[in-house]
């Protein structure tokens, strides 16, 4: 919860999918059942084209990367790999990346702690524990 209640959490989902129907319905039946047990999280669901909605198009392409590190014989680019502590050159102007945050299970949960602790204490810094 954020400020005493749940932040809405809003759909953009791809457009002429022969799925889409179910996917709203799902929706519908989902909001409701959240709603009657009292938490009223879900926003609104929308279908727009790759080419019109920004976000859904990264949505994909997010997706589509996380598969291809998941997969195997997956094509994902060897400095995946590479260890935490590699340096690489800054980005330069009209060039930018992408950064995938790889979890075990439960690290969510205590970079949630640490941060949290670090806020208490006034000492947040930009460099967050390895």
């Amino acid at each position: 919860m954020h400020r005493g209640r749940f932040p809405k959490l809003h759909f953009v989902l791809e457009a002429g999918h022969k799925n889409a129907g179910d996917a709203s319905r799902i929706f519908n039946e989902t909001k409701a059942e959240l709603t009657a047990k009292g938490c009223d999280m879900f926003g609104d669901i929308l279908f727009a084209e790759k080419d019109e909605s920004d976000p859904l198009m990264m949505a994909d392409f997010l997706a589509h990367t996380t598969f291809l590190m998941g997969s195997d014989g997956g094509r994902a680019p060897a400095h995946w790999d590479e260890p935490t502590n590699v340096q690489r050159p800054p980005m330069t102007p009209g060039h930018s990346g992408i950064t995938h945050l790889r979890f075990k299970p439960g690290g969510m949960r205590e970079l949630k702690s640490v941060l949290i602790d670090r806020l208490k204490a006034g000492s947040v810094s930009a460099r967050l524990p390895s």
